[in-house]
């Protein structure tokens, strides 16, 4: 009697490796740039600069640190002046 082929043991089902790498935290520049707001080049630049941690995978895929980019994003400062913007001081009008 020829033997049947037996059952392998139960394996988990196969994942997406993108959706095993987001539960891991990383993302891709197109999810990082949903999430923040900031335009793909600017975060390839930043992600060469080495201001975000990533990493790239063949020529033109990214990941990113979610971690990473959400702490570049609550601490930079985008150029902009920290506190209320100055007045413009007056002279004095009571000289007449």
């Amino acid at each position: 009697m020829p033997r049947q082929k037996q059952k392998s043991p139960l394996k988990p089902p196969e994942r997406d490796p993108l959706t095993l790498l987001e539960e891991a935290g990383w993302i891709s520049i197109e999810a990082a740039a949903g999430l923040t707001g900031y335009e793909p080049a600017y975060l390839r630049q930043l992600l060469i600069r080495g201001a975000v941690v990533g990493s790239k995978l063949g020529e033109h895929y990214w990941l990113v640190s979610k971690r990473s980019l959400l702490d570049y994003a609550a601490n930079a400062h985008h150029g902009w002046p920290k506190g209320k913007p100055r007045q413009a001081k007056r002279g004095n009008d009571s000289a007449a």
